[in-house]
C-alpha cells in the first residue's frame, strides 16, 4: 500500500462583485483583483460615474411614442 501525504495550506480568496455589470467571481491570491474580468472595468468595486442614455433601436421608439 503506497503512502499518503497530506498538507494543510492556507490560502487567500476574494469573492468579488462588479458594480458595474454585476457580475460577481471568486479568485485566489493575496492581493485583490484589479479588474473584473467580464467587463474589463478596472475599479470594478464603485459605481459608474455616469449612466449612459440608452440609444436601442426600442428605446428611441418608445420616445417617439410619446
Amino acid at each position: 500500500m503506497p503512502a499518503v501525504t497530506v498538507r494543510k495550506i492556507k490560502t487567500t480568496a476574494w469573492a468579488c462583485t462588479c458594480e458595474r455589470c454585476s457580475h460577481e467571481w471568486m479568485t485566489l491570491g493575496a492581493e485583490p483583483p484589479t479588474r473584473c474580468p467580464k467587463c474589463k472595468a478596472r475599479n470594478f468595486g464603485s459605481p459608474p460615474k455616469w449612466k449612459r442614455p440608452d440609444r436601442t433601436r426600442r428605446a428611441l421608439a418608445r420616445q417617439k411614442q410619446k
